[in-house]
């Protein structure tokens, strides 16, 4: 039976800190016990005839107090579940197998069953927590667990490895004049040979996967013999020591996932008792902590190794450090990426064709994807184009008698000009408020607004426009929705991140003075000072006058971090935010300043602080990273 030893706070000081504990019937287990769990409550079990438990001190006092067992003991028999001592990798076999003795750990399955393709296994004995994809090995074999489920999916030996033996000069014996042999062993060598890694050219966004396939590219690499898809580990080094870190991935066509590994979570302690849970924190530590009956504690954990009966609920990364297993998944085709094939019998040609509605020129940037191409061969003459808008060049060149005529069509880009604002916008509502003096073009191709066009600076379509992520206004010229308005937020590569109609009102703004703002100690309060004009364009004439109402803003403290995206930098310095006295900013979680400064903020503290506070941009944020991404 299992029983609960409480030991009151009255304790003296030199009893402890361990205690023996021992039974009238049987044995205890486990037999010693801390003084901390002994103030907490430790659960016990026990032989079910026994009725006291003795609990001895082992430090400078050895004495000892008996405790009589009562209350209805009820005994509930569940069937143990199939336990493993494996070693772990992420992305090598035969390196699980020599963790099996350097790094051993402890997964679980449904009773009865043992280590096999189709097996499921668990971190924790109620077997509600399945285990990461990767290797894990008994020692003789190792079995490999793919998709999100902890199942085992394929499996070999540890026998088979890539080390080459080679043997010497062959023995050798001498004699002495007594007929006493000595021999020498060969010499033996060992040669491991280290193949190349595979190598890919990736590009790399923390906003989005789409993002991702419009960025500039950089050299990964993965194990030899890796292929680029899920479950393909990559790297940021050729000698595969540093993983590649979180964010979306893309080589142009797909693009994937590689998640955090590390996040934050509440874990509840439903029971009566006090309970011990075992988990491996960011840095893979391996943490003990005790958590009161009824209580809930908040862990940054990989892995949950022992939960006893906790529940546990996963917050996101949160205020944990950003880790990675470096893992490819989600494979996914870039928005706007399409690939046809098609063949034409009235002339025996067969043409391959990849077109990319986001290219516009015929000599594509690293940061687009390739620009669309057309390859034809006929019996009689070969043809190679490249077109992306309307040709304008055409060079005809007859070669030699017998020999067939080639033909190079050369095309020029056309583009559309369209109409943009000047300063940059926070919000699609701000946008919407300004005028759109400037040109910004796009090509003919993109006939109506969409998420992942592109835009550029100028109408030969070379240089794509820089928007940092900001909101402006647009004119369309398109073919589709000509003359609509829109609110566009543009990335620094051109890219359109979203975009919203805009009403179709047009205001004029009139500043008679600049606010005037006081500081009271606490807050910052701004008066009105700007009237507002609006002429209403629908089809009731409508002229109204708004004068804009004052604005307080709450300072909190907080402290401040240099932008190095996905992870942050150092710390800079404790600091003071603020906010309008509209929003609820939470504690522990990250913001960016109105005007982006390339520093991250983590708000420490819900209580105002005496001030004046940076102005911050009001979205939270669950990482610094995602933070300085604004």
């Amino acid at each position: 039976m299992y029983v609960t030893i409480t030991l009151n706070s009255g304790l003296g000081a030199d009893l402890g800190p361990n205690f023996n504990l021992t039974a009238d019937v049987g044995s205890v287990t486990p037999s010693t016990a801390t003084r901390t769990e002994l103030l907490a409550g430790k659960e016990v079990q026990v032989d079910n005839s026994a009725t006291q438990v003795t609990v001895t001190s082992t430090g400078a006092c050895t004495t000892s107090t008996i405790i009589n067992i009562s209350g209805q003991t009820t005994t509930t028999t569940t069937s143990a579940p199939a336990q493993f001592t494996i070693g772990f990798s992420l992305g090598n076999a035969f390196e699980s197998c020599v963790n099996r003795t350097i790094d051993p750990r402890i997964v679980y399955a449904a009773t009865g069953q043992t280590l096999a393709n189709g097996v499921t296994l668990y971190y924790d004995q109620q077997l509600t927590s399945p285990v990461i994809i990767g290797f894990y090995s008994d020692g003789t074999n190792w079995y490999r667990v793919t998709g999100g489920s902890g199942t085992i999916t394929s499996n070999g030996s540890c026998a088979t490895t890539s080390t080459t033996t080679t043997t010497g000069a062959p023995t050798t014996t001498t004699s002495t004049s007594t007929s006493t042999s000595t021999t020498t062993a060969a010499p033996t060598s060992t040669t491991t040979t280290t193949q190349a890694p595979a190598t890919f050219s990736l590009r790399y966004s923390t906003i989005s996967g789409g993002h991702s396939c419009y960025q500039s590219s950089a050299t990964y690499y993965a194990e030899n013999g890796s292929l680029l898809g899920d479950g393909t580990i990559i790297y940021t080094n050729g000698t595969l020591t540093t993983l590649a870190p979180a964010g979306w991935y893309s080589d142009g066509t797909n693009y994937w996932y590689v998640s955090p590994t590390c996040f934050e979570y509440d874990v509840t302690n439903g029971g009566a008792t006090a309970v011990n849970i075992q988990f491996r924190d960011c840095d893979d530590t391996i943490t003990l902590l005790t958590v009161a009956a009824g209580a809930t504690e908040n862990v940054c954990a990989k892995q949950f190794d022992e939960l006893n009966g906790c529940t546990t609920v996963n917050k996101g990364v949160g205020i944990c450090q950003i880790t990675t297993n470096g893992i490819l998944t989600n494979q996914t085709v870039c928005p706007g990426t399409t690939t046809s094939t098609s063949t034409s019998t009235s002339t025996s040609t067969t043409s391959t064709s990849t077109s990319t509605s986001t290219t516009s020129t015929s000599t594509s940037t690293s940061t687009t994807l390739p620009p669309t191409t057309s390859t034809s061969t006929t019996t009689s003459t070969s043809t190679t184009s490249t077109t992306t808008g309307a040709p304008t060049t055409t060079t005809t060149t007859t070669l030699a008698p017998g020999e067939s005529t080639s033909t190079t069509t050369t095309t020029t880009s056309a583009s559309t000009n369209h109409f943009r604002s000047v300063t940059p916008q926070n919000s699609s509502a701000n946008a919407c408020l300004q005028s759109t003096p400037n040109n910004i073009y796009t090509s003919v191709a993109t006939s109506n607004m969409a998420i992942n066009n592109v835009f550029y600076s100028d109408s030969g379509l070379t240089t794509l426009f820089n928007g940092n992520s900001q909101w402006f206004k647009v004119l369309w010229k398109g073919a589709i929705g000509t003359d609509d308005i829109y609110a566009v937020q543009i990335s620094s590569t051109g890219v359109v991140l979203a975009w919203d109609y805009c009403p179709s009102e047009t205001t004029t703004t009139t500043t008679t003075a600049a606010p005037q703002c006081t500081y009271n100690g606490l807050t910052i309060v701004c008066d009105s000072g700007t009237t507002t004009t609006s002429t209403s364009t629908s089809s009731t004439s409508t002229t109204s006058t708004t004068t804009s109402a004052g604005v307080t803003y709450i300072s909190y403290p907080a402290d401040k971090y240099v932008c190095d995206a996905p992870n942050c930098g150092a710390f800079v310095e404790a600091t003071e935010i603020a906010f309008s006295d509209t929003y609820t900013p939470v504690i522990n979680k990250w913001y960016g300043a109105l005007t982006p400064d390339g520093y991250a903020y983590q708000l420490t503290s819900t209580t105002p602080s005496a001030g004046p506070g940076l102005v911050m941009y009001e979205q939270q944020f669950t990482s610094c990273g995602l933070a300085c991404s604004i």
